[in-house]
């Protein structure tokens, strides 16, 4: 489809005067400039840890210890006397649970806590032991 020189848009603007020509009236007020001196720019400073975290992603590993060990935990709870005695707890527990019809699953886990607690007495053993000397 060509375009017609004589179109309708065409002889609208044929006749608009485009571009300043030139100035009429001038007033103070219509000189603006841009402030002097140099140039601020605002300063640039790359956040290390959002780009490491896209660049050097957690291993999976690392990103399950995130999820399962919880940001605040009491020390106390971390002491091998503590430990030793919640695992008994709830090695006891997850044993009624399983006799009282919880399945395999939870008499496989009360197993694998009272093997914690063994070796939890070996490793105290073996230590008093070094320190006897």
């Amino acid at each position: 489809m060509a375009i017609c020189p004589t179109s309708r848009a065409t002889r609208h603007f044929r006749d608009a005067d485009l571009g300043v020509a030139g100035i009429h009236r001038w007033r103070v007020e219509d000189e603006v400039h841009l402030p002097g001196g140099p140039a601020s720019a605002p300063g640039f400073l790359p956040q290390e840890r959002p780009l490491d975290a896209v660049l050097r992603r957690d291993t999976l590993d690392e990103r399950l210890v995130d999820h399962m060990v919880p940001a605040q935990i009491d020390p106390e709870l971390l002491s091998p006397p503590v430990m030793t005695r919640t695992r008994e707890t709830l090695a006891g527990k997850l044993a009624l649970a399983a006799d009282a019809g919880g399945g395999s699953t939870l008499d496989h886990a009360a197993m694998l806590l009272q093997e914690e607690v063994l070796l939890d007495e070996d490793v105290r053993a073996a230590l008093s032991a070094l320190l006897k000397g």
